[in-house]
């Protein structure tokens, strides 16, 4: 968008979420003060609700970024709606006392369980009456406005986490008009939400360039970038690694959405040719979800024909 207010925003980019969001959120500055007034003053109790479908409960960026930064603030109660968590780990958890877990959803992501989701979001809303709602997914939009419609003072704030409307018109998981209108739709949405929020969130910075509806946030818009953040005491290595002699192992890792579009093909070319130069120490073990079947069988047929150099979490 090439009137984005984004370039008048604070930019936050290559820093730890957890050292920089609470300035944000708590003390502002005078671009964007405005924007995280919604928590109110610290002496005030505040309920916030962090929501989406898919991911998770315990997804690194809800629970490990925006929660646990939340919880550093006094009076501040946390609820996080989302996917139940498959971690045993995150079950075997002891509670916390300002952070609460809700799983709205559990099975196959194109199913009907998803419309249950959103009657139990719902619920949600309802019973918790948040003082802030921070949208993690698109689908809760729609409820999202309508429970801001039907009371007052209810704010929220949209995180982007992806470019939906662009995933749905390249990823070749629906057809024809089925993928125009749902990309359409998506597109109206947000836009609709972009309008009515007390702000929009986006984790990459390029997607600054992609929206075109970002305007409509006017200087709502901030950048909380979605990137590993190693450990205080890790060495950050900033020069190039040699690769380790004939013999050694060298493991690769393709992690994420599973397709063609975000590269899985060229990962698996290079691990197949580095294979052809150290026979016996290359591993590609490739970790994600994968929309789309035809892909899925062809990967597993890869696999099973190399099962020396190549692995399919």
């Amino acid at each position: 968008a090439k009137c984005c207010p984004l370039r008048a925003a604070k930019c936050i980019s290559h820093r730890s979420l957890a050292n920089t969001l609470p300035a944000q959120l708590y003390a502002g500055t005078s671009k964007n003060q405005h924007l995280w007034s919604v928590f109110g003053s610290a002496s005030s109790p505040i309920v916030v609700l962090l929501a989406s479908v898919l991911k998770p409960v315990d997804d690194p960026r809800m629970r490990g970024k925006f929660a646990e930064t939340l919880t550093e603030r006094p009076m501040v109660q946390v609820h996080i709606a989302g996917q139940a968590s498959a971690n045993p780990r995150t079950a075997a958890a002891p509670p916390q006392a300002q952070i609460q877990q809700h799983p709205i959803f559990q099975g196959a992501r194109l199913s009907l369980g998803r419309l249950a989701a959103q009657g139990r979001y719902w619920q949600l809303l309802r019973q918790l009456r948040p003082t802030l709602v921070i949208v993690h997914a698109p689908e809760l939009l729609p409820l999202t406005l309508l429970w801001q419609a039907l009371g007052r003072k209810r704010r929220f704030l949209y995180d982007i986490r992806e470019n939906y409307a662009l995933n749905v018109c390249t990823q070749q998981v629906y057809q024809g008009l089925t993928r125009r209108a749902l990309a359409a739709g998506l597109r109206w949405m947000e836009a609709r939400a972009a309008r009515r929020s007390a702000g929009v969130i986006l984790a990459e910075i390029s997607y600054a360039d992609e929206l075109p509806f970002l305007p409509d946030a006017g200087n709502r818009v901030v950048v909380l970038e979605n990137k590993y953040q190693p450990a205080r005491a890790a060495i950050s290595l900033t020069a190039p690694r040699r690769l380790p002699p004939a013999g050694q192992p060298i493991q690769l890792l393709y992690s994420g959405t599973i397709s063609m579009l975000n590269g899985v093909w060229e990962a698996i070319c290079l691990a197949e040719t580095l294979h052809h130069t150290w026979p016996s120490s290359i591993r590609l073990t490739i970790i994600g979800f994968c929309q789309q079947p035809e892909l899925l069988q062809w990967l597993q047929a890869k696999v099973a024909r190399h099962p020396d150099w190549l692995t399919l979490v």
